[in-house]
């Protein structure tokens, strides 16, 4: 368990052989788990103040969800923000955001009952959606990783992969 960019250089290493991540690997076998939407999200008592600086809570780099809001954020013209707090690891963010520290971008598997999610409606612009992949390296697989990667691609290809 890590974040993607890490999963991906372990795999490449040789240190694991399957992988759910966000990053696209086009050397390596996959396919698509889910796509989800990816939104602003602050804690449920959270004060949104629309004219002051947007308090950003990011990981740190390489983080593909940092990039989705910093983008998103100059595409807007949006310039009157600041970060917050930058956290190493998803459980660090986690806790910022639960502290009241300012919003972050994530997809909404990340939402839990003590947080919320602010839109357009606040000023803030939309986010593209965030496709989940499982990749299987393409050396050195035993026959067993080989099975269960056709057994879930088979599984996951059976249902649609979007969430509303």
């Amino acid at each position: 368990m890590d974040r993607s960019p890490f999963l991906m250089e372990a795999m490449a290493a040789g240190e694991i052989d399957l992988s759910i991540s966000t990053r696209v690997a086009p050397d390596m076998r996959g396919f698509a788990v889910r796509t989800s939407p990816t939104v602003w999200i602050c804690a449920a008592g959270y004060v949104y103040k629309k004219s002051a600086p947007l308090p950003l809570i990011l990981a740190d780099e390489p983080s593909i969800f940092r990039k989705i809001a910093l983008d998103a954020l100059e595409r807007a013209n949006h310039k009157n923000w600041h970060i917050n707090y930058l956290a190493p690891t998803l459980v660090g963010i986690k806790a910022a955001v639960r502290a009241g520290l300012g919003i972050t971008a994530r997809s909404t598997e990340f939402l839990g009952a003590d947080m919320r999610v602010l839109g357009e409606a606040e000023g803030l612009p939309p986010l593209p959606p965030m496709t989940y992949w499982l990749w299987a390296r393409s050396d050195a697989l035993s026959p067993v990783t080989m099975q269960v990667y056709d057994m879930l691609k088979e599984r996951f290809e059976q249902k649609p992969t979007e969430t509303k």
